[in-house]
């Protein structure tokens, strides 16, 4: 949406000053949108018959908008891993990102190819009373993953953890992957990007709350490919040595005597932990029903490095603390479990 308002739209090859096949009057396009574009303003977006915003004049606009994603479509659908978003932060109706989604659908099935298609709304920071969001939730044959990348913004702590699990719990009545496409972090800004440390620990609640991808958006709205992004990465995988994220689920019943947006769990009770540390900390860990030796790993993730080893004894609540300040991981494993 961000291209077809303000300073964007002025050299965009839509644009009717900019375009040979039509003219302001026939598209309904005009030569600027200077508001913000969560306004909805322009016709763009509202090509579809039957909708709202739909003018008869428009057709000639979803004419082209057909061709184009059809030519898309001819090298996209040689490939079996593309992901396909209608839009970006949308706050458009969803009936335009599903006529797209349809028209995507029946050209792969023309191809036999088998297509994953979704839409990204706005406003899914605030998760709960969403109306699309909740559209979505209920219509698994045609969102067959959701992307909830807005949950990232504007929320803070423990907040984002309760909106994220939220949503966890929701999808679980039509279980699709729920992907993060945008992490904020680059930095405090009026919409509430938040800061790097706020982007490490909304990719570590993501992970463990079982989302099925985490990716830092670019600077500006955040912090990209860098070495701290990297090194939560690298930190991610060096789990993955010892658990497998989708081997475990969030068990915070089992975190006792445990502060606000201290620490996050996800285990298969009695085998595996993995708890993140925010920053530093203490928390008791109930292995109550879990009597035996366990072997814990940390992972230092500033660093991406593994820090000392330790064991703990099952069939009570044990003290687990990190060996230090800053974001910490513990992976803790069965010992008979490990040692295969």
């Amino acid at each position: 949406r961000f291209d077809y308002s303000r300073e964007n739209w002025t050299i965009h090859p839509y644009n009717p000053v900019n375009n040979v096949n039509y003219t302001s009057e026939e598209s309904g396009l005009a030569a600027k949108y200077p508001e913000h574009p969560w306004k909805d303003q322009q016709p763009f977006f509202h090509t579809v018959p039957g909708t709202a915003g739909h003018k008869q004049r428009y057709d000639v606009l979803r004419g082209f908008q057909e061709r184009f994603v059809a030519k898309l479509l001819s090298y996209s659908l040689g490939y079996g891993n593309v992901l396909y978003c209608m839009n970006n932060e949308t706050s458009t109706p969803p009936a335009w990102g599903r006529h797209w989604m349809r028209f995507i659908e029946k050209k792969a099935e023309e191809k036999g190819v088998e297509v994953y298609v979704t839409d990204m709304f706005d406003d899914v920071w605030e998760p709960k009373t969403s109306k699309k969001l909740r559209m979505a939730f209920d219509s698994p044959d045609l969102y067959t993953f959701l992307d909830i990348s807005q949950v990232n913004s504007r929320t803070f702590g423990e907040d984002h953890w309760d909106f994220l699990y939220w949503i966890v719990q929701q999808a679980e009545a039509h279980p699709r992957p729920l992907n993060n496409t945008k992490i904020y972090s680059d930095g405090e800004t009026s919409w509430g990007s938040g800061t790097p440390k706020d982007g490490i620990e909304r990719f570590w609640r993501n992970l463990i709350g079982g989302a099925a991808s985490c990716r830092f958006h670019r600077p500006t709205a955040g912090i990209g490919l860098n070495e701290l992004s990297q090194a939560c990465i690298r930190s991610a995988r060096m789990v993955e040595t010892r658990i497998k994220f989708w081997d475990v689920a969030p068990h915070m019943d089992l975190l006792g005597k445990r502060e606000r947006n201290e620490a996050y769990l996800a285990a298969k009770p009695g085998e595996q932990y993995v708890i993140f540390f925010s920053e530093g900390g203490s928390v008791a860990l109930d292995l109550r029903k879990a009597a035996g030796q366990f072997d814990v790993r940390w992972i230092e993730i500033k660093r991406a490095a593994w820090g000392k080893a330790e064991t703990l004894t099952g069939g009570k609540a044990v003290t687990v603390a990190p060996p230090g300040e800053g974001p910490w991981v513990a992976v803790i494993v069965r010992a008979a479990a490990a040692a295969n």
